[in-house]
């Protein structure tokens, strides 16, 4: 019980929320958590950045691409380097395998896996539109119109699972502060870190390097608050990088804080909605599929009619 729950049910896409968003706005500024309904609109030069904004906010970005888009979600998210193709998942076939009662798993842990140690993000991908086919699924051009229906079987709680796809990266944030993602690689990791000296070790061998503890100084001193990520950039000097022990995998001697970073997204298009549509229509088509709760829409618009 406990996370797990709060992750799966719930939907603050339903009626009663969208109803308190008719209402008139106040003062209040509200918070990162109660934007989870929120639709960023985004041209795909800047699809990056607004992944990396849902993110941020604790919501897993759901792109999507409107009808009169020039690139479907699939080929824009690739264009924009937040991802490779080695790190997208087919959710049809995913739900294929397990049909045939084959390993479905390793889709996830492959691509998770890949993303994790390169630093990007890993997509779900809804093959919702009508063009599917035997073709290679990362190469074809999706059609524009939908499917009907998306199949239940394709639905992510089909997949969900401790050690290929965790509910839990649904709160990406919280996931990633808890240290889980080291988790999901094989047999662990150590960050790349030697294990601490025991207390009373005069080997120098478990020392941390002086680069190491001036680099930490620096970044302490960026800091605002000292607490959770802060986003802080390490830059390392020509002359500290000539320090580094080739044999060292981590940074001169810092711990790798690795991190998993979902995207969810669907090849058909959209219609040219208004943002209160817009979420009514996500609710109703993937309510069944996906914790929609948890999401918050990225939809690819025409560069003229993107949000500023």
């Amino acid at each position: 019980m406990g996370f797990w729950p709060r992750i799966l049910e719930g939907n603050p896409l339903r009626f009663e929320a969208e109803a308190a968003a008719a209402r008139p706005k106040t003062k209040n500024k509200g918070s990162a958590a109660g934007s989870s309904a929120q639709v960023l609109r985004s041209s795909p030069e800047k699809l990056g950045a607004r992944v990396r904004e849902a993110l941020h906010s604790n919501l897993v970005p759901f792109v999507l691409a409107e009808e009169s888009a020039a690139t479907h979600a699939l080929e824009s998210l690739l264009a924009s380097g937040v991802t490779e193709a080695g790190q997208c998942i087919s959710l049809r076939l995913a739900a294929l395998e397990q049909r045939r009662q084959r390993d479905f798993k390793r889709f996830f842990r492959t691509a998770l896996e890949s993303s994790i140690l390169s630093g990007s993000c890993f997509a779900l991908v809804f093959e919702d539109d009508t063009g599917v086919g035997e073709e290679d699924w990362l190469q074809r051009k999706p059609e524009k119109e939908p499917m009907e229906a998306i199949p239940d079987e394709w639905g992510l709680p089909c997949f969900f699972s401790s050690s290929a796809l965790p509910p839990e990266i649904f709160a990406p944030l919280t996931f990633n502060a808890r240290g889980k993602a080291r988790l999901l690689l094989p047999d662990g990791s150590d960050n790349g870190v030697p294990e601490t000296a025991p207390e009373g070790d005069a080997d120098e061998s478990h020392a941390q390097p002086k680069v190491s503890q001036e680099l930490l100084a620096r970044a302490a001193a960026s800091a605002e608050n000292g607490v959770g990520a802060t986003g802080h950039v390490f830059e390392v000097s020509e002359e500290e990088l000539s320090q580094r022990d080739p044999a060292d995998r981590s940074l001169l001697g810092l711990p790798l804080h690795y991190q998993v970073q979902p995207v969810v997204l669907a090849t058909a298009r959209i219609p040219e909605l208004e943002d209160a549509e817009v979420r009514k229509w996500v609710k109703q088509r993937f309510g069944r599929v996906a914790p929609v709760h948890r999401m918050a829409i990225v939809l690819l618009s025409p560069e003229e009619q993107e949000a500023a």
